[in-house]
């Protein structure tokens, strides 16, 4: 895996600190406009300007807010044109993206109704010297519904404790052809269900086809996940549980995204309790309905 040299993506001194949010020499030059952390946004978007920058509180009605700001910096910030979408220079951003997220928002983002977006500068923008990058928190909807929802009240710090954003308990949907389908979201394990969130593997470096297709590495990585996750040896799953995962979008996984989302799954068994550090007896005993 390519390891990132931590000056390659270095902070933005916010703007606040100087009681200006905005200012430039102009479209052409070095501008010195740079994003505030902590902002949120009306909406959610991929790429801003000075020009376009129009911060609300967190109290309105928002889709989005910004956990960090950095810079491109060295041979990223020399480039002519805006660093694409889906290369190296945005991957670099992404990995700084990724773990300010987490801490900002208190715990594991990719373990919540949370988008993680990096917005960079648009076009006109980095013509005229803008060379931040900012990294946006939104909430959506459901787990594979991923567009953004209108919020009220900041992120920070949301998954500390209990949170209603967090992954809890779920049911897996089987289709007609025996194919799975969706996972339906549930307010508590208290609810009879079969599945419930158990964390993140983190994919190396490999193409999404790969990780992807049926047999790759996410399966295996999930049965680890599970296995931590429940408190027992992997071999103690054999029989009594199987593992879902979700894969980033394409898209997220070429812009940077290596998250893989692993849930414990009871087939054809329902439950009423979490099997959180539950152990070996917290398991239905293989053959048995529980």
């Amino acid at each position: 895996m390519p390891q990132w040299t931590a000056g390659l993506v270095v902070p933005v001194m916010l703007a606040s600190l100087t009681g200006c949010v905005g200012g430039s020499t102009g479209d052409t030059g070095q501008s010195t406009f740079a994003p505030q952390g902590g902002a949120c946004h009306r909406f959610d978007v991929q790429e801003g300007d000075r020009h376009s920058y129009a911060p609300v509180s967190c109290a309105e009605a928002h889709e989005a807010e910004t956990v960090h700001v950095g810079a491109f910096v060295g041979a990223d910030a020399e480039q002519d044109t805006v660093p694409a979408r889906q290369g190296p220079t945005l991957r670099k951003a992404f990995d700084a993206c990724d773990a300010a997220a987490t801490d900002y928002a208190g715990g594991e983002w990719r373990g919540a109704r949370l988008l993680l977006r990096v917005v960079i500068p648009t076009g006109r923008g980095w013509a005229a010297g803008e060379r931040w990058f900012r990294c946006d928190l939104s909430e959506i909807t459901y787990l594979e519904v991923t567009d953004p929802r209108p919020r009220q009240g900041s992120l920070r710090d949301v998954l500390k404790g209990t949170s209603d954003l967090a992954f809890n308990c779920l049911n897996v949907t089987e289709l007609p052809d025996g194919n799975l389908g969706g996972l339906i979201e549930l307010d508590s394990c208290a609810v009879t269900h079969d599945a419930e969130y158990a964390g993140v593997w983190r994919a190396p470096e490999t193409a999404f086809a790969d990780v992807a297709a049926e047999g790759g590495p996410a399966g295996d990585g999930c049965w680890d996940v599970v296995a931590r996750y429940v408190g027992v040896p992997r071999d103690a799953l054999e029989g009594r549980a199987d593992v879902v995962w979700r894969l980033p979008f394409e898209q997220d996984w070429l812009a940077g995204d290596r998250g893989v989302r692993c849930f414990l799954w009871i087939p054809d068994r329902t439950l009423t309790r979490s099997l959180r550090n539950s152990g070996t007896k917290g398991l239905p005993a293989p053959g048995r309905p529980d």
